[in-house]
């Protein structure tokens, strides 16, 4: 069977103080294909990353796609006047378009697909046009 993987990464990052206060804000995402990074990036302290990316392969037994979100947030402020905040958000999607490539048949395709955000933009559309190369509409 051929495999086409596509993976999306994206997380951004918020911090400000006053002396002698404190914030810190890092997003940390990854993604992999049978255990290989396509994609392994972090942010900090007003940063942010969106990135996108994909690999096929042919294989007799399957295939492994994962995305993982890592972040965290400190914020310290001793007293008024002075103040912290922090925040992150991140977001992920990943499909898999499988194909049969048998001499015999049968032929078909198989879609899997999962997304999830903090952020107010939404990632299915790449999901969504990832899948109409091959003729398949979604609704993730």
């Amino acid at each position: 069977m051929r495999f086409d993987h596509q993976g999306r990464i994206s997380g951004s990052t918020f911090a400000a103080y006053t002396s002698p206060g404190a914030a810190t804000a890092y997003e940390q995402g990854s993604y992999r294909v049978d255990g290989t990074y396509l994609l392994n990036t972090s942010a900090s302290n007003g940063g942010f990353f969106n990135q996108l990316s994909g690999v096929s392969l042919f294989s007799n037994v399957g295939t492994i796609g994962r995305v993982d979100s890592y972040g965290y947030v400190y914020a310290y402020s001793p007293a008024f006047p002075y103040f912290a905040s922090a925040s992150i958000s991140n977001g992920h999607s990943i499909a898999i378009h499988g194909q049969s490539s048998c001499p015999n048949g049968p032929y078909g395709h198989a879609a899997v697909w999962t997304y999830g955000t903090s952020q107010t933009t939404s990632l299915r559309n790449s999901i969504r046009n990832f899948f109409l190369n091959w003729g398949i509409w979604t609704n993730p």
